[in-house]
């Protein structure tokens, strides 16, 4: 990839993350408002506060490693290697924990109120939500082996099987957790319906 593409697609990304981060900034005091308003000293109000500030503390240490990367490649206009990349690729890795937790959340919802309709689908929406869990670790350890192997030097894809190996993982874990989603809306729908 030529230099200037791969700061425009760095532009492109940081800029459409901004906006979206900045929605996630209005709606933030907003939830917890409305949470602390309807009484958060019970356990599930204190584990739906506690959710909400982990997603919130995770986008925004993605958000800030990615502007930071922007930054770097902007000044250097050469396709940054090194810590920064390393820091940048991590922080992707760490991030899909959000999804694990709003499928968490979806899913305990449904549960609280069609548990008893539909508890072995429930069961198997639980199924996929460890996995999910499973492949956001492997991931994480798959991505610190990577940058522990490239130790900052230009990377070469096509000849390692670590990086293959954490494609595989993190397809399998959105389709997985597309999957838990899915599942779960679906039958929260049903029972609604």
């Amino acid at each position: 990839m030529s230099v200037k593409t791969d700061l425009l697609a760095s532009i492109v990304e940081v800029v459409a993350q901004s906006l979206v981060y900045g929605i996630f900034m209005i709606l933030m005091p907003i939830s917890t408002a409305i949470l602390i308003k309807r009484g958060w000293k019970t356990r599930n109000g204190l584990i739906m506060l506690a959710m909400i500030w982990i997603m919130f503390t995770l986008s925004t240490a993605h958000w800030a490693v990615n502007v930071a990367f922007l930054v770097a490649k902007a000044k250097a206009l050469v396709v940054v290697n090194g810590s920064i990349r390393a820091t940048s690729d991590l922080m992707n890795a760490i991030v899909t924990i959000n999804f694990w937790i709003a499928d968490a959340v979806v899913l305990w919802r449904a549960w609280v109120v069609c548990k008893e309709a539909f508890r072995k689908v429930l069961l198997v929406a639980y199924g996929c939500l460890c996995l999910t869990a499973v492949g956001i670790i492997v991931t994480i350890a798959l991505r610190v082996a990577v940058n522990a192997q490239e130790n900052g030097q230009e990377r070469d894809n096509n000849n390692n099987t670590t990086v293959r190996a954490l494609d595989v993982v993190q397809i399998v874990s959105i389709g997985i957790s597309m999957l838990t989603n899915v599942v779960t809306t679906v039958i929260f729908g049903l029972y609604v319906w």
